[in-house]
């Protein structure tokens, strides 16, 4: 038996945009309709600014974000977490303190 359809897409957000993120997550999330990649954020300007460019060749639109603390700002299902462990801890519980305030 199929599970059934998601009734509206499962928007999710990513932060750090290393190879990981690119090569694994992005891909997934902009190949399957019932995902929607809603924003990216990395560090480093240089890579938001490529890997934006990159998705607007694919024509998905996603809000840009060069600070993790900025990232969530939309609404949001999902945070892929993609930086090194040590940053992790931080970057989650600012998103969450953020969002039970």
């Amino acid at each position: 038996m199929d599970p059934e359809p998601v009734k509206h897409p499962i928007r999710i957000a990513v932060i750090g945009l290393g190879p990981r993120a690119i090569n694994n997550v992005i891909r997934a999330v902009t190949t399957y309709r019932e995902y929607r990649l809603v924003a990216v954020c990395d560090i480093l300007p240089a890579i938001v600014k490529q890997v934006t460019a990159d998705l607007n060749k694919k024509q998905v639109r996603v809000a840009v974000h060069g600070l993790a603390k900025d990232a969530g700002s939309e609404d949001l299902d999902a945070v892929a977490v993609q930086v090194d462990p040590d940053k992790q801890v931080a970057i989650c519980c600012g998103r969450w303190r953020r969002a039970c305030t």
